[in-house]
């Protein structure tokens, strides 16, 4: 269960702390806490990828109904599986990033390589 506001939530979580179960969606605080430098840190390294990918499908999913949900994600009747829904909110993902970095280098012109850089091993490189 994504998180303990849903009428769903039936107070289970595989994370449990002194008694207390604790829903997906505070995970990344807590195994990311700094009140414990040790606490748990490389199991957050070993999940944190599927949590990332749980987010954004619940994300998606709340942004309306469900049947809203499954009209988008479904073919001939039947609804996408987890990876085929992953990959094609990545898409949307990237196509939504892509439009708005033309619109800011848009905004920016000539100046746009003076103001998104970074340097990283010394040398310097223009945001993409």
């Amino acid at each position: 269960m994504w998180d303990d506001r849903s009428e769903h939530w039936i107070n289970d979580s595989k994370l449990c702390i002194k008694g207390v179960t604790v829903a997906i969606a505070y995970w990344k605080d807590i195994y990311t806490s700094k009140a414990d430098i040790n606490w748990k840190l490389r199991q957050w390294q070993g999940i944190k990828g599927n949590w990332f990918n749980w987010k954004v499908i619940v994300r998606q999913y709340r942004k309306g109904m469900p049947e809203q949900f499954w009209a988008s994600f479904s073919e001939n009747s039947h609804h996408l599986g987890y990876k085929a829904i992953l990959k094609q909110l990545s898409l949307k993902r990237k196509e939504k990033n892509h439009l708005l970095v033309e619109k800011i280098k848009a905004e920016f012109g000539d100046c746009f390589s003076e103001v998104f850089w970074y340097k990283k091993d010394g040398e310097i490189h223009i945001k993409s």
